[in-house]
This record gives structure tokens, C-alpha cells and sequence, in this order.
């Protein structure tokens, strides 16, 4: 009886591996099925072939699509610090002061923007200076995560996958603290001796360890996002007055999403898995994490992105595509309320506008007074 082997790839879904893989592998497998009828071997033999061949194909194409670090710094450096982009960012923040005289105050808010042209350049106001992240921080536990799949420390449970699916799409603390426990190896509790939290303060660096390898050194990602107030050994580990708590950078976070969407972070399959959790219709009103950025740019544009809010704090970070004009990462975070994503939409208007228009020019000759061009150095 002559070996059956699949006539297509389309029935089959292979996590963290594309469209395109799972095809390619199918394909020489498929090939490898019809030598083996040709040649007349036995089936067990035949099908002890197949097998191989499907194991090796799909790491070989696995390992062929790896990012390394190397190659993400390469993309990085693509990136180039533009000072007529920071100081149309700044034009954008007085206008956004005057607009929010009672919320918004000089040193509450940044702006990051990477216009993503052939030559990408990132542009910013207070876009080095270091803001509580909120759920923003989940872009960085999702791309660590990521790598412990590629790299093999961590397996893709359905657990952990629905929980990474929770953490980007509704923005779930229940599911991102049990992610950070898995990529960290510690679990919450009461309080520890001095030797034993040494041990479980290493341990949480984890992710701050991966993302400083990758060249993101303005990002400290090692808390868990609370529903109620942390205790015990997280409560030690937060420090008395909080100093150890997580802190982005919206040039940081903005290059970390570009680093997402252009596949330049672990493999282009491990970024596609972020970005189809992060996709959202631009102002859909059930969906909270759609109505900052998203309320702010065209409805016919394509938008990827990950919100963060508490009582005083209200942050976005996106990829845009508008229907006109170039596609651009855009970071807004503000010490303000939740309530306040008019705030986030308003910034993002305004630079839509001037982005569709090719307007980032600015329209005064110094930035906003007390406040320095955004650079890429420095940051806490």
C-alpha cells in the first residue's frame, strides 16, 4: 500500500511557527513521501523517513528564521535620533499643555515617535525620562517569553499560551504574574530572610537581564502588575518607598514595539504570536486598550497596542499604519488618571495630522522652557 502523505499544509497549525513554515515543512516532507513510494520502500520504513525529515525540516527553518542579538542591535542602530522630530514632539506638548491646563504639567507626560520610513528616525519630549509603565511593561514579559520558547527553557503549555493571549489582549494581572513567575522561577509569599530574597531578587531580573543584552537598558521589568496592593516578599522586593518598582522610558518602549512589528526580536513567527494579541480596531469602544491611540488616528488605519492605567497613571504605546502618509510607533505616558485617555487621543491626533500632512517641522525656535530635545542617551 503506497504511503499517504498530506496534499496541503492548510489543515495544520504549528505554534510559533508562520504560515509559511509549516508550508515549507509540508512540502518537504510531502516530497520525501513520494521518493519513498517511488522507490518502493516498506511503509515502516517510509514512515520512519517522514518522521525524520518532518523533525529535522521544521528546526531547520525554525532556527533559520532566529533573530540574534546581534542582528537586533544591527536594527536598532537603524534607528536615528532626528532633533526636528523631538522638537515637533515639543510643539505637540505646549500645544498639549494649553489644551490640559489642570492635568497636564511640564514634567507629567512624554511623547516618544518613530516615523518608520526606509531611514527610521525616533523623535520625543521627556522621551528619556522614566515613568511607571503600568501594563505597558507587558510588552517587555511577552518578548522575554518569547525567547524562553525559542531557546527551549520554557515549553508552550496551553496554560501559559492563553495567559500570554490574557496579558496582551485584555491586559490581565492574574495571567501576567503567573508569566513572570514562569520566566523567573520565584512565586509570590510572605517574607523572606535577607539571604533567601537575595537569591529571589536575582532571579526577577531575568527579564531586565534580556533586555539589556538586546540594548533596551532603560527599562527595569521585574514586578508583577497588581490587582490589590503587593505583600511579602514582593512588598520587600518593591523597596520601602517603592524604588525598585518597573520604569519605562517611552524611547525605550518605542523602540521595543518597533523592534516587535519589524520581526527583528527572537523570529518573525514569535513577533507575529505578540502582534496578533496586541491588534485592535482603532476606537472600538469594547475594547478599553483601543481608545487612546486608537480614538486619536483615522478609523480606516491598522493599529497594534498595549495600554496601561491606574488612578494616576494613563499610558499607550502603538503601531500605527493611517490610511495616508507614513506608518509611525507612537508612546504616550502621562501621569494622570485612567480616565483621562482624551489626553493620550488629542496627542495622537495632533500627530497623526502632522504625520498624514508631512508637517513634523517645528514652529518655534526653542522647546518647551526647563525641558531638554529628546536623545536616546541617558535615561534614569
Amino acid at each position: 500500500m503506497p504511503l499517504q502523505y498530506p496534499a496541503t499544509a492548510a489543515w495544520y497549525r504549528v505554534p510559533g511557527m508562520s504560515a509559511s513554515q509549516v508550508a515549507a515543512v509540508f512540502a518537504d516532507v510531502r516530497f520525501l513521501a513520494i521518493l519513498c513510494n517511488n522507490m518502493r520502500l516498506p511503509n515502516l520504513v517510509a514512515v520512519s523517513l517522514v518522521i525524520a525529515a518532518l523533525f529535522t525540516s521544521a528546526c531547520a527553518r525554525a532556527s533559520s528564521e532566529r533573530v540574534s542579538e546581534a542582528q537586533t542591535h544591527a536594527a536598532l542602530r537603524r534607528i536615528t535620533t532626528d532633533p526636528q522630530i523631538s522638537l515637533s514632539m515639543h510643539t505637540v506638548a505646549r500645544a498639549a499643555l494649553r489644551q490640559f491646563p489642570d492635568k497636564l504639567k511640564p514634567d507629567n507626560f512624554a511623547i516618544a515617535l518613530i516615523l518608520d520610513t526606509e531611514h527610521p528616525v525616533l523623535g520625543g519630549y521627556n522621551m528619556d525620562t522614566s515613568f511607571y509603565p503600568a501594563s505597558v511593561v507587558k510588552l517587555a514579559y511577552a518578548a522575554a517569553l518569547e525567547h524562553d520558547f525559542a531557546t527551549g527553557r520554557l515549553t508552550r503549555d496551553p496554560a501559559t499560551m492563553q495567559d500570554l493571549a490574557s496579558m496582551l489582549r485584555v491586559s490581565s494581572n492574574a495571567a501576567t504574574n503567573r508569566i513572570l513567575d514562569r520566566l523567573s522561577g520565584t512565586q509570590s509569599g510572605p517574607q523572606l530572610p535577607p539571604d533567601e530574597l537575595k537569591v529571589f531578587a536575582e532571579k526577577r531580573q531575568v527579564v531586565n537581564h534580556y533586555l539589556q543584552q538586546l540594548g533596551l537598558k532603560n527599562i527595569n521589568a521585574c514586578q508583577k502588575t497588581w490587582d490589590v496592593e503587593p505583600y511579602g516578599r514582593d512588598t520587600q522586593f518593591l523597596g520601602e518607598h517603592y524604588e525598585n518598582r518597573n520604569t519605562m522610558t517611552a524611547a525605550d518602549t518605542a523602540k521595543l514595539v518597533w523592534l516587535i512589528k519589524h520581526g527583528d526580536l527572537v523570529s518573525r513567527p514569535a513577533c507575529d504570536e505578540i502582534l496578533s494579541f496586541m491588534q485592535r480596531r482603532p476606537g472600538n469602544q469594547k475594547d478599553i486598550q483601543a481608545r487612546r491611540i486608537g480614538s486619536g488616528i483615522p478609523p480606516e488605519s491598522q493599529l497594534w497596542s498595549k495600554a496601561g492605567w491606574t488612578d494616576n497613571t494613563n499610558h499607550d504605546a502603538a503601531y500605527v499604519i493611517p490610511p495616508m502618509g507614513d506608518a509611525f510607533v507612537l508612546v504616550v505616558f502621562t501621569k494622570t488618571s485612567w480616565q483621562n485617555g482624551d489626553i493620550i487621543s488629542w496627542i495622537a491626533r495632533d500627530i497623526t495630522s502632522k504625520v498624514q500632512l508631512k508637517q513634523l517641522l517645528p514652529q518655534w525656535p526653542s522647546p518647551v522652557p526647563g525641558r531638554p530635545f529628546g536623545h536616546t542617551s541617558g535615561g534614569k
